[in-house]
């Protein structure tokens, strides 16, 4: 209870300083079955594939983005030892059987399974891995940094990013990786990124995704998101890396890309809370703006939206006696939209902006003259 208020403390200092934040979306809610949700993959069904973590069932389960439970399908040829990470890519699922808590797993697999447009789920493979670097089970306090949580597939490959646990904590997370054919093999760590020093659930690692056309890659926090973009091949840290606030800090450890901007990230229930499907945008829209011009006008008056709006756009024009000339609503998903003006009688005008049947906002201008027939 005492680490628990230290953490919500923490987080509220932390968070008034920090410069980034996303917003993230409640859409639903992990169902019971999958309450210890350890990894999601989209499919090209636009369902969802979850998994548990250790001491569940082998079973992977199926559910709309939003958490409604669709099947639950048994793998009877598999062990969950540890399940912490699950991938789509190119007609394969892929299960990272990898949750080494204590460092001292010899028998890291990823499953690799074929899965079908209707979401069935056949012909296991196994790829066995190890790490050259650990030669201990477990090593010192100081080296324990073998477990692993997070997973992503790019081009012909497989890469796996360790979960911290070294005591004093050092804050380095290392990429490893290897080919997607079933083997063993032996890995060396190709690149590392430090995410910070601290209190480790700040700064720890407990999932990873690839957005679709493999340029954006995210690495998940308990309250934080690490972004890197414009690396070369699969150096993934090289290029332009940022980290975002996710607002509040909870056992998030699962989350997949659903367009090459917009992410899904659940946490796991326990006794402070959890359970929850997320929504949040990496490239959010331009700040919604309305421009009304131009000031002086003759036969027309344009509306300009600078994104679509959510909400019905209306607009009511007034003259200087505040009597309302005319009105009208903008057709969806329209961004500009031209009033006929030509029977305006000279003089000013307001017009003003609702959304939503809520006033906007207002603007004010004037047509000088009307134009002779003769």
């Amino acid at each position: 209870m005492i680490k628990n208020i230290f953490f919500q403390i923490f987080s509220m200092l932390y968070f008034a300083t920090f410069g980034q934040q996303l917003q993230l979306d409640k859409i639903g809610y992990i169902p019971d079955v999958a309450e210890e949700c350890s990894g999601i993959a989209l499919l090209p069904s636009g369902h969802l594939a979850m998994i548990n973590d250790s001491g569940n069932d082998p079973e992977v389960f199926i559910t709309t983005t939003d958490g409604d439970l669709i099947k639950s399908i048994y793998l009877p040829d598999a062990c969950n030892i540890d399940w912490e990470a699950a991938v789509y890519h190119n007609g394969h699922l892929y299960i990272g059987d990898f949750g080494n808590n204590d460092n001292e797993r010899k028998d890291l697999v990823v499953l690799k399974y074929k899965i079908t447009p209707s979401d069935s789920i056949y012909n296991q493979q196994i790829i066995k891995f190890r790490y050259a670097n650990q030669r201990e089970f477990p090593p010192d306090r100081d080296k324990q940094n073998f477990d692993t949580e997070a997973m992503i597939h790019y081009r012909d490959s497989i890469f796996v990013f360790t979960k911290n646990r070294t005591r004093p904590f050092s804050g380095y997370t290392y990429v490893y990786g290897m080919p997607d054919v079933p083997d063993s093999y032996i890995l060396a760590p190709l690149d590392s990124f430090r995410t910070g020093v601290g209190e480790k659930d700040y700064w720890w690692i407990t999932d990873a995704a690839l957005s679709p056309d493999g340029k954006k890659l995210v690495l998940l926090g308990y309250d934080k998101l690490w972004l890197f973009e414009d690396f070369k091949g699969t150096e993934f840290f090289s290029g332009i890396s940022q980290v975002y606030a996710l607002g509040w800090l909870s056992q998030k450890e699962s989350i997949t890309f659903f367009t090459d901007s917009e992410l899904l990230i659940t946490d796991e229930l326990n006794r402070f809370g959890g359970g929850k499907i997320y929504h949040t945008q990496l490239d959010p829209p331009d700040e919604f703006e309305v421009k009304v011009g131009p000031k002086e006008f003759q036969s027309f008056v344009k509306i300009e939206l600078t994104a679509k709006a959510e909400s019905k756009v209306r607009y009511e024009v007034f003259n200087t006696k505040g009597k309302r000339i005319d009105a009208g609503t903008l057709p969806d998903n329209t961004t500009d939209h031209k009033i006929d003006t030509r029977a305006y009688p000279p003089g000013g005008y307001v017009f003003s902006i609702l959304l939503g049947e809520k006033p906007f906002q207002a603007f004010k201008l004037k047509k000088l003259y009307t134009k002779s027939d003769t």
